[in-house]
Protein backbone atom coordinates (compact mmCIF):
# COMPACT_ATOMS: atom_id res chain seq x y z
CA UNK A 1 0.00 0.00 0.00
CA UNK A 2 1.19 3.29 -1.15
CA UNK A 3 0.45 5.11 1.67
CA UNK A 4 2.47 3.30 4.79
CA UNK A 5 6.30 3.41 4.82
CA UNK A 6 8.34 1.69 1.92
CA UNK A 7 10.78 -0.49 4.28
CA UNK A 8 10.57 -1.69 7.79
CA UNK A 9 13.58 0.70 8.32
CA UNK A 10 12.24 3.81 7.55
CA UNK A 11 9.42 3.06 9.96
CA UNK A 12 11.40 1.78 12.86
CA UNK A 13 13.39 5.12 12.24
CA UNK A 14 10.00 6.88 12.02
CA UNK A 15 8.93 5.62 15.11
CA UNK A 16 11.97 6.24 17.14
CA UNK A 17 11.90 10.31 16.40
CA UNK A 18 8.53 10.06 18.15
CA UNK A 19 6.63 10.50 14.48
CA UNK A 20 4.74 8.45 12.49
CA UNK A 21 5.79 9.03 9.00
CA UNK A 22 3.59 8.35 5.24
CA UNK A 23 5.05 7.14 2.10
CA UNK A 24 2.98 9.56 -0.07
CA UNK A 25 3.18 9.53 -4.18
CA UNK A 26 1.91 13.25 -5.61
CA UNK A 27 -0.27 12.37 -9.57
CA UNK A 28 2.18 13.11 -12.04
CA UNK A 29 5.84 13.11 -10.06
CA UNK A 30 5.87 9.15 -9.35
CA UNK A 31 8.15 9.55 -6.28
CA UNK A 32 7.33 9.53 -2.85
CA UNK A 33 7.32 12.61 -0.27
CA UNK A 34 7.87 11.78 3.86
CA UNK A 35 5.54 13.81 5.94
CA UNK A 36 4.17 13.70 9.57
CA UNK A 37 0.68 11.48 9.39
CA UNK A 38 -1.74 14.76 9.65
CA UNK A 39 1.01 17.23 9.06
CA UNK A 40 1.33 16.91 13.37
CA UNK A 41 4.20 14.91 15.44
CA UNK A 42 3.61 11.87 16.91
CA UNK A 43 0.97 12.00 20.29
CA UNK A 44 2.66 9.01 22.63
CA UNK A 45 0.08 9.42 25.26
CA UNK A 46 -2.67 9.11 22.51
CA UNK A 47 -1.21 6.02 21.49
CA UNK A 48 -0.70 4.70 24.59
CA UNK A 49 -4.20 5.06 25.30
CA UNK A 50 -5.64 3.26 22.05
CA UNK A 51 -2.91 0.52 22.50
CA UNK A 52 -3.82 -0.17 26.64
CA UNK A 53 -7.96 -0.55 25.24
CA UNK A 54 -7.11 -2.80 22.26
CA UNK A 55 -5.08 -4.90 25.38
CA UNK A 56 -8.49 -4.17 27.53
CA UNK A 57 -10.61 -5.69 24.59
CA UNK A 58 -8.46 -8.19 23.57
CA UNK A 59 -8.20 -9.49 27.18
CA UNK A 60 -12.27 -9.60 27.85
CA UNK A 61 -12.17 -11.62 24.29
CA UNK A 62 -10.00 -13.86 25.44
CA UNK A 63 -11.70 -14.67 28.88
CA UNK A 64 -14.92 -15.36 26.86
CA UNK A 65 -13.15 -17.86 24.37
CA UNK A 66 -12.01 -18.92 27.98
CA UNK A 67 -15.28 -19.38 29.49
CA UNK A 68 -16.81 -21.02 26.71
CA UNK A 69 -13.76 -23.73 26.40
CA UNK A 70 -14.32 -24.19 29.92
CA UNK A 71 -18.06 -24.75 29.50
CA UNK A 72 -20.95 -22.72 30.79
CA UNK A 73 -23.36 -23.99 33.34
CA UNK A 74 -26.25 -21.83 32.07
CA UNK A 75 -27.20 -19.96 28.61
CA UNK A 76 -29.74 -17.66 28.25
CA UNK A 77 -30.91 -16.49 24.72
CA UNK A 78 -32.85 -13.46 24.02
CA UNK A 79 -32.12 -12.53 19.99
CA UNK A 80 -34.07 -11.62 17.50
CA UNK A 81 -32.47 -13.90 14.90
CA UNK A 82 -33.36 -17.16 14.19
CA UNK A 83 -33.23 -19.40 17.33
CA UNK A 84 -32.99 -22.57 15.41
CA UNK A 85 -29.76 -21.68 14.21
CA UNK A 86 -28.51 -19.77 17.20
CA UNK A 87 -29.09 -22.09 20.25
CA UNK A 88 -27.93 -25.63 18.89
CA UNK A 89 -24.47 -23.51 18.04
CA UNK A 90 -24.42 -22.37 21.99
CA UNK A 91 -25.30 -26.07 23.06
CA UNK A 92 -21.76 -26.97 22.24
CA UNK A 93 -20.05 -24.89 25.07
CA UNK A 94 -23.05 -25.78 27.68
CA UNK A 95 -22.02 -28.38 30.36
CA UNK A 96 -24.31 -31.64 30.48
CA UNK A 97 -27.24 -31.61 33.05
CA UNK A 98 -26.81 -27.17 32.35
CA UNK A 99 -30.52 -25.28 31.88
CA UNK A 100 -30.99 -23.19 29.06
CA UNK A 101 -33.73 -20.56 28.37
CA UNK A 102 -34.50 -18.93 24.91
CA UNK A 103 -36.69 -15.66 24.31
CA UNK A 104 -38.14 -14.86 21.32
CA UNK A 105 -40.78 -12.38 20.75
CA UNK A 106 -42.74 -14.81 17.89
CA UNK A 107 -44.18 -18.58 19.00
CA UNK A 108 -42.86 -19.63 15.45
CA UNK A 109 -39.32 -19.58 15.91
CA UNK A 110 -39.28 -21.28 19.44
CA UNK A 111 -42.28 -24.17 18.04
CA UNK A 112 -39.43 -24.85 15.09
CA UNK A 113 -36.67 -24.86 18.10
CA UNK A 114 -38.94 -27.17 20.22
CA UNK A 115 -39.09 -29.37 17.79
CA UNK A 116 -35.10 -29.97 17.24
CA UNK A 117 -34.56 -30.54 21.01
CA UNK A 118 -37.01 -32.94 21.45
CA UNK A 119 -35.02 -34.96 18.91
CA UNK A 120 -31.80 -34.33 20.35
CA UNK A 121 -33.01 -35.48 23.58
CA UNK A 122 -33.23 -32.65 26.30
CA UNK A 123 -35.10 -32.80 29.31
CA UNK A 124 -38.36 -30.62 30.88
CA UNK A 125 -38.90 -28.68 27.74
CA UNK A 126 -41.42 -25.93 28.43
CA UNK A 127 -42.42 -23.83 26.49
CA UNK A 128 -44.30 -20.73 28.46
CA UNK A 129 -46.00 -17.40 27.35
CA UNK A 130 -45.12 -14.04 29.26
CA UNK A 131 -47.64 -11.49 29.98
CA UNK A 132 -46.83 -7.85 30.14
CA UNK A 133 -48.79 -5.32 31.38
CA UNK A 134 -47.49 -1.00 31.19
CA UNK A 135 -49.33 0.86 33.64
CA UNK A 136 -49.66 4.50 34.05
CA UNK A 137 -48.83 5.97 37.02
CA UNK A 138 -50.22 9.96 38.14
CA UNK A 139 -50.46 11.67 41.32
CA UNK A 140 -53.04 10.34 43.27
CA UNK A 141 -53.92 7.62 40.94
CA UNK A 142 -52.79 4.46 38.76
CA UNK A 143 -54.26 2.13 36.45
CA UNK A 144 -53.69 0.02 33.70
CA UNK A 145 -52.96 1.40 30.06
CA UNK A 146 -56.32 0.86 28.45
CA UNK A 147 -54.95 -0.01 24.47
CA UNK A 148 -52.51 -2.47 24.84
CA UNK A 149 -51.26 -5.74 23.71
CA UNK A 150 -50.45 -8.17 26.85
CA UNK A 151 -47.90 -10.33 24.68
CA UNK A 152 -44.57 -9.79 25.99
CA UNK A 153 -43.38 -12.78 23.94
CA UNK A 154 -42.42 -16.74 24.67
CA UNK A 155 -39.99 -18.72 26.37
CA UNK A 156 -38.35 -22.42 25.80
CA UNK A 157 -36.32 -23.84 28.72
CA UNK A 158 -34.77 -26.77 29.45
CA UNK A 159 -31.79 -29.20 30.20
CA UNK A 160 -29.13 -30.54 28.02
CA UNK A 161 -27.91 -33.81 28.36
CA UNK A 162 -25.20 -35.69 26.48
CA UNK A 163 -26.09 -37.67 23.54
CA UNK A 164 -24.87 -41.30 25.61
CA UNK A 165 -26.80 -40.20 28.39
CA UNK A 166 -29.93 -39.56 25.67
CA UNK A 167 -29.11 -43.03 24.24
CA UNK A 168 -29.16 -44.58 27.29
CA UNK A 169 -32.50 -43.27 28.45
CA UNK A 170 -34.54 -44.25 25.00
CA UNK A 171 -32.38 -47.60 25.33
CA UNK A 172 -33.25 -48.17 28.83
CA UNK A 173 -37.12 -47.56 28.29
CA UNK A 174 -37.16 -50.63 25.74
CA UNK A 175 -35.41 -52.86 28.28
CA UNK A 176 -37.55 -52.29 30.69
CA UNK A 177 -40.78 -52.59 28.47
CA UNK A 178 -39.74 -56.73 26.94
Amino acid sequence: DARFLATAEEEARARASGKFVLHTTREGEGQGEEKAAGQEDFDRAKWLKYLEKKRRRLCVLAEGRRLLIEGADCLVVASRHDPSVVVPRLLAFLEDGAAFAVYHEYLEPLVALYASLMEAGMLRLQMLSTWWREYQILPGRSHPHMSMSSDGGYLLTGIKVSQGEAGQREGGGEEERQ
